[in-house]
């Protein structure tokens, strides 16, 4: 039986985030100085919206084939933001995923564990990951501490920032969420548009995957039960329950207001049940 992705009536808006420590200049370049003086204009970034209060966040950034990312974290309570670039603790990270194949440890990967702990219960994040020396490349993401909850109704909304570098990467955008061992999780993937409606695409398909590998998942997403990541030295296989989704960006014309260039993800879970998973998200950056 085909699964449905069960949207609540209670809708979140998309806000957008502003800090001071990353702009967007013009529809070309999007700029992250950190603290320490590092800088990149190249970055990708990844906005969670809504993410929870007191909830631990781990994010790390891997390097494919030789690229070296930098690693950014802001929200309204980080006035400097945060940032990271060869990363000790992230040295035993790595993937094997169908877009990517499989990616090994490297001292180069970049990683930022934090929370937030705001009087509100949810804050916007934005991650945002560019090359050092604004070099060009692929990477994968890797975001932990994320969880399905009662409170979430729809689900835990993401989105992605569009850029010329991501579009001259020739990359696609991949995506995909796997459920961690300690919980019988299935969780489904969406692209979504601002009012929490699953887009579809020019043949009227909806963009959205539930269990890959099978007829509910858009473009036939191969099974992840042959593939996994490997966190901190401890594997987490992928599932037949766990979803994967492409985004074809080839076709994306860019609009000159930059805060209108996401496109929009929504992780959400079969039969309302509760769980967490970590969200991988592969993606390449061109040289600004």
């Amino acid at each position: 039986m085909k699964k449905s992705l069960v949207l609540a009536l209670v809708i979140l808006a998309l806000t957008l985030l502003t800090v001071p420590a990353a702009s967007a200049q013009d529809i070309g370049e999007l700029t992250v100085t950190c603290p320490n003086g590092l800088s990149f204009t190249n970055g990708v970034e990844f906005r969670v919206v809504q993410m929870r209060a007191g909830f631990d966040y781990r994010v790390t950034a891997i390097g494919i084939n030789g690229f070296d990312p930098v690693l950014a974290v802001l929200n309204s309570q980080l006035a400097e933001g945060l940032c990271a670039d060869d990363s000790p603790e992230a040295l035993n990270f790595a993937a094997s995923l169908p877009s990517s194949g499989e990616v090994v440890a490297t001292t180069t990967s970049a990683q930022l564990t934090f929370h937030h702990t705001g009087q509100g219960s949810m804050e916007n994040t934005s991650i945002v990951v560019g090359g050092y020396g604004d070099s060009e490349g692929q990477f994968i993401l890797l975001i932990e501490g994320m969880a399905a909850t009662a409170e979430d109704n729809a689900g835990d909304p993401f989105a992605i920032r569009i850029t010329p570098a991501m579009l001259e990467s020739n990359v696609p955008i991949f995506a995909y969420a796997i459920a961690t061992v300690e919980d019988f999780f299935d969780p489904t993937l969406a692209q979504i548009d601002a009012n929490y409606n699953v887009v579809t695409d020019s043949s009227g398909v909806a963009v959205s995957c539930d269990d890959a590998g099978t007829n509910n998942c858009y473009l036939d997403a191969p099974n992840l039960s042959d593939y996994g990541l490997v966190l901190d030295g401890t594997i987490l296989p992928g599932g037949d329950l766990d979803s994967a989704l492409l985004i074809d960006t080839s076709t994306m014309r860019l609009n000159n207001d930059p805060d209108l260039n996401f496109i929009n993800l929504l992780v959400s879970s079969f039969g309302e049940q509760e769980g967490h998973y970590v969200l991988a998200i592969h993606v390449g950056t061109a040289e600004d």
